[in-house]
């Protein structure tokens, strides 16, 4: 039971100050490559001054991958509560409502382990 118990706390131990990866999986359609790249990095600038750091990944079938890196759950939660603020990310979004320039086909969000 010691060794069950010591084993869960370090689990916890390592969720709670584990580096947290968010992944964005985008789809443009026919045609609409460059726009969708063009539209990531326009996200990502907005995204960089806020103090986080962004990648841009295009995979072989031509899917985007906007991938954001915090250094924890908490400041993953506090940059999505400053989102919520930022007038720059707002205009962004509402243009982004009127002409769509991908899908968002997948989100996901990982844990990265450090020592």
């Amino acid at each position: 039971m010691k060794t069950i118990t010591f084993v869960l706390a370090m689990l916890v131990a390592a969720w709670t100050h584990a580096a947290v990866l968010s992944v964005f999986v985008w789809d443009a359609p026919p045609g609409g490559d460059a726009t969708m790249i063009e539209t990531a990095m326009a996200a990502k600038a907005i995204h960089e001054k806020l103090g986080v750091s962004v990648s841009v990944l295009v995979d072989e079938v031509g899917r985007a991958s906007y991938l954001i890196n915090f250094e924890s759950w908490e400041a993953q939660g506090k940059f999505q509560d400053s989102l919520d603020e930022n007038e720059a990310w707002q205009a962004f979004q509402a243009s982004l409502a009127e002409d769509p320039s991908a899908q968002l086909i997948e989100v996901f969000r990982v844990s990265m382990l450090t020592n």
